[in-house]
């Protein structure tokens, strides 16, 4: 007998409708249940790690986040403004522009140790605008609105430096966004006297930074004083406000040792 080539359900002998409908019959295309996990101590211990790095991220941003999501519905009107009790509040500020140390400044920014000293006063309005209201004599400046805003207890607000500054190896361009940052304590309508100041720059194209161009003092002016620059809120009248920007004033402060030894050494080798 010849072995056959090859063997189906036809040659076990097996034919008939029965074997027609075997053969005919579709797979199954879904798969079968699965049965339910059930949970253990590894499943107990994945779920206390999530837990715990979820914990830690909010504990690290969202202190950060839950102020700029106030501040947004704010803007869109659907919740009052953080610190709205700062609204009509005069700000006399005095400037202290130049090299910081740990700044991100370019190298050559300020590095002579001269800095620029100038007042200026600005009022906090209740739209979340910044209204410059004077600058200090010989300085020059020419200060547009900017906003503010609060985060918890600091102060953020800005002004547009509409002329700029360029003075010996400090340059700010025209149209540079000069930002303050302070304590504040909305309640008592208090600020910080001191205060850091700062600009964003990009670096490589796509990073966005804050960088350190000096600091500031600051000072609530009070209502109802004898006549000078701005205007404050009375008791539903408008009234003056006394506030004397301080002048512009250059001097020299070296922020560490290796800028003063610089600009020792290079006033030394220019001298004849």
């Amino acid at each position: 007998d010849a072995f056959p080539a090859s063997l189906g359900a036809g040659d076990a002998g097996d034919s008939g409708p029965r074997a027609d409908v075997a053969r005919r019959r579709p797979l199954p295309t879904t798969r079968p249940a699965r049965p339910a996990a059930k949970w253990g101590y590894r499943e107990y211990r994945d779920a206390a790690e999530w837990a715990l790095i979820a914990f830690v991220g909010w504990k690290a941003y969202g202190g950060r986040a839950a102020p700029s999501l106030a501040n947004a519905a704010a803007a869109v009107g659907l919740a009052e403004r953080p610190g709205k009790e700062l609204a009509g509040t005069t700000l006399e500020l005095k400037l202290d522009i130049g090299r910081e140390k740990f700044t991100w400044m370019e190298p050559s920014w300020g590095r002579s140790g001269r800095r620029v000293e100038v007042g200026c006063a600005v009022e906090l309005m209740a739209d979340g605008s910044v209204e410059p209201r004077g600058v200090g004599a010989f300085s020059r400046l020419e200060l547009e609105r900017g906003t503010w805003s609060v985060e918890g207890d600091v102060l953020r607000f800005n002004v547009v430096l509409a002329s700029g500054l360029d003075r010996a190896d400090i340059y700010l361009p025209e149209g540079e966004r000069l930002c303050f940052k302070c304590n504040a304590w909305p309640s008592a309508r208090a600020v910080g006297s001191k205060g850091t100041l700062l600009v964003r720059r990009t670096r490589w194209l796509i990073r966005r930074e804050w960088r350190t161009v000096g600091n500031f003092r600051a000072a609530v002016v009070e209502a109802g004083a004898p006549d000078g620059v701005g205007e404050g809120e009375g008791e539903g009248r408008r009234v003056p406000v006394s506030v004397a920007p301080a002048p512009l004033r250059m001097r020299q402060r070296f922020v560490d040792r290796d800028t003063a030894r610089d600009a020792r050494d290079s006033g030394s080798a220019g001298s004849p």
